[in-house]
């Protein structure tokens, strides 16, 4: 898939995620910065934690505990690496490299509260849709990019601290996995949010 096709599913989702209609008892709208440390095959290609990094969140709570919604974000990891070897058929050339590694979840999620609306609401989250990953080197003159649309989960444990009627923050860690695809091996990174949430009852 390209650049713009990613971005048009994208879009889309957002527009039909904030175009629902709530019908529960509060609604959450989470605007989080999301800094991101790579693990895994991720942390193999880039072993930078990258600041870069935002999402937005949506939750419809069916009744005081329990809700559903989903997730739309954007993580760019970079690192510059020297003395790498790019191989491109027959040809092999060392030097130094530079790493782009952008992650993309979609996800549809659900949510449960361990308490009731209060100032302080503990809770746990699990997520489950797409991660669009996107990894691109560059040496010089050459550039090897591969994208791939993997299915991922992402579980979830914070807690929200309600600062007013209609305004609250939001603490959490969330762990995005993915599964192996053709083209690129399962992916994962660890997220520290820290977010601005919308309340509305």
């Amino acid at each position: 898939m390209t650049y713009n096709k990613s971005r048009n599913y994208i879009i889309l989702l957002t527009f039909m995620l904030f175009s629902i209609q709530s019908f529960g008892q509060i609604t959450y709208l989470k605007f989080n910065f999301a800094p991101m440390i790579p693990t895994g095959n991720t942390a193999n290609f880039i072993g930078v934690p990258s600041a870069r990094s935002g999402n937005i969140e949506y939750y419809m709570m069916l009744d005081s505990k329990f809700g559903f919604g989903g997730e739309i974000g954007f993580t760019s990891f970079f690192e510059k690496k020297s003395g790498e070897t790019l191989t491109s058929g027959t040809l092999s050339v060392t030097g130094t490299q530079f790493r782009f590694h952008n992650l993309v979840p979609v996800m549809p999620a659900v949510i449960y509260f361990f308490n009731e609306p209060g100032s302080f609401r503990p809770y746990v989250s699990l997520g489950a849709g797409i991660m669009i990953n996107t990894q691109r080197i560059e040496m010089g003159i050459f550039q090897e990019r591969l994208n791939s649309f993997q299915i991922g989960i992402k579980p979830e444990l914070g807690s929200i601290f309600q600062l007013s009627e209609f305004v609250a923050i939001k603490l959490s860690g969330k762990y995005y996995n993915t599964l192996g695809g053709s083209r690129l091996p399962a992916q994962s990174a660890l997220g520290i949010n820290l977010g601005f949430v919308v309340t509305q009852r």
